[in-house]
């Protein structure tokens, strides 16, 4: 280290002005920047020589990028932009303000709720991923970035980054042109080491041996030298997480031994069965978001036509979508009194570890089918926001979280269903969150931000918000039903104001409460 500055400090490429160094790594540098047309910071990731001197490499990088940047999905970090300016090959993504997995577990081996919580988002993002046909082949840590809970669910919310460095499913092998390594040594497969064809596996394993680190402070093959390491992931078994820790389940220990198991057959199908199974070992309960929609089977089976509406009320109560709980940004934390006392109250858990339980069924029922098609559980925390001088929390009966295709407008809707408390109605809700958002009175259709009402064929049916997310870029729009304890929030990740209000338009009338 010589102590000088980075020379790309205070300069511009292209539309980014360079400001910060966030991180280093082996394939280059990601630096905060701004877009100067746009005033948007991102994260801009920016090659180092030794890889864009590669001719095979850069065309694969930017075919990958341009492939990755098409995921909408919650739990991705998008990506903007990537390409080539005055020789130099960058990849300009959302910056996200947060810690990445690799710092939070320096203090230390995380609580088993919290693990699954974080593990379950990662899992639907490499899912996803899968689905699309792309491999994430470094998947570690540091390529986790956590964004703590804002707003008035304060839930954390996990992004997987570096997906403009993804291949696709067994176009190569886990080796550069060169004979290195595309991955990290403490979470590399196998078959990666081997330079074998790679698929979806490959990244099962990775979050099998992040599940190690999370539980127990060190990654499954702790050795003194890369090449012990390499050696251990080759032909060493598993290691027992209950003799590392001896209060977690010793049912831990079938499921990391299967996760990481040497052969890519022997392994979980997917990302997200190898969460379900350490979740039920783990004996938590499946109060977290599964972000993949379910199959063509389950969708047949919670699809169960219309209800009416007393008997979904009578089961539920009233529809509620929680503010921020897609992530970063979305309005200012509670007060430090508002959290104290809802968090001193046991959080609920469903009534059965079962998707869909009862209440969740009905909640699904009084959702248009092809969107109810793409929900399953959500997070079960409290929501606390504070109303003057009144602070109250709302529990969640049933919590659903949505994911409809992103051609319809919305990366994510979110619902969720309570008990009706006598301090606030969902209209009243609207215009709290709008006051700390400051939005002024509007059209929706016309603004970037604004709230009002809504209306079908000049009758009044709630209250409506609309605005960009300062910090994430989000689009985000909140509407109500009138009269009813109910509240839909809707965000598109690209921050498409336009898009999110044709689908608010597309799907407002036909979601019944």
């Amino acid at each position: 280290m010589t102590g000088r500055p980075d020379p790309r400090l205070g300069t511009d490429l292209g539309p980014y002005r360079i400001e910060a160094v966030i991180g280093r790594g082996g394939m280059g540098v990601v630096y905060l920047a701004t877009h100067t047309g746009l005033d948007r910071r991102v994260a801009l990731k920016l090659l180092s020589p030794d890889y864009a001197e590669d001719e095979a490499f850069r065309a694969r990088f930017l075919r990958e990028s341009k492939l990755a940047a098409a995921i909408d999905h919650p739990n991705i970090i998008p990506i903007y932009d990537a390409g080539e300016i005055e020789g130099t090959y960058y990849l300009a993504m959302r910056y996200v303000d947060g810690i990445d997995l690799e710092n939070r577990l320096r203090s230390g081996p995380l609580e088993p709720r919290e693990v699954v919580h974080l593990l379950a988002q990662v899992a639907s993002a490499l899912d996803a991923a899968a689905e699309a046909g792309l491999v994430h082949r470094d998947v570690k840590p540091a390529n986790v970035l956590i964004a703590s809970g804002k707003g008035v669910d304060r839930a954390d919310h996990a992004y997987l980054t570096d997906f403009g460095l993804t291949k696709h499913r067994g176009s190569e092998t886990g080796l550069t042109r060169t004979g290195s390594f595309l991955g990290t040594l403490e979470y590399i497969a196998p078959e990666q080491i081997e330079g074998k064809p790679v698929d979806g596996r490959v990244d099962q394993y990775a979050l099998a041996a992040i599940a190690v680190g999370c539980l127990t402070g060190q990654p499954p093959f702790p050795r003194d030298s890369d090449i012990a390491i390499i050696n251990a992931h080759l032909r060493d078994a598993p290691p027992s997480l209950h003799e590392r820790r001896i209060e977690l389940p010793a049912a831990v220990d079938a499921v990391i031994a299967r996760g990481l198991a040497k052969k890519p057959d022997d392994r979980y199908p997917d990302c997200k069965a190898f969460v379900d199974d350490l979740r039920a070992a783990l004996g938590v309960s499946a109060t977290q978001p599964r972000a993949r929609p379910p199959s063509s089977t389950t969708r047949r089976r919670i699809v169960l036509g219309t209800v009416a509406l007393a008997a979904i009320l009578l089961v539920a109560g009233g529809v509620w979508l929680a503010a921020g709980g897609a992530g970063p940004g979305t309005s200012p934390s509670p007060s430090p009194t508002t959290v104290a006392a809802a968090s001193s109250t046991p959080l609920p858990s469903p009534t059965e570890d079962v998707y869909p339980n009862a209440a969740e069924t009905a909640l699904l029922t009084g959702l248009p089918s092809d969107l109810a098609a793409t929900c399953e559980r959500g997070s079960y925390d409290p929501i606390a926001p504070v109303v003057g001088e009144a602070s109250w929390a709302k529990y969640p009966v049933a919590s659903l979280r949505c994911l409809p295709s992103a051609a319809t407008g919305a990366s994510e809707v979110l619902v969720r269903s309570f008990s009706p408390t006598v301090f606030a109605t969902t209209d009243t809700v609207v215009e709290y969150l709008a006051g700390r958002q400051r939005a002024p009175d509007g059209e929706c259709a016309a603004s970037l931000k604004a709230h009002g009402r809504w209306a079908v064929g000049g009758k009044d049916e709630g209250a409506i918000l609309c605005y960009v997310d300062g910090d994430s870029g989000d689009a985000i729009l909140y509407w109500s039903y009138l009269d009813r304890e109910v509240l839909v929030r809707a965000t598109n990740q690209r921050g498409d104001s336009a898009a999110l209000y044709a689908y608010f338009q597309q799907v407002a009338r036909f979601i019944s409460p």
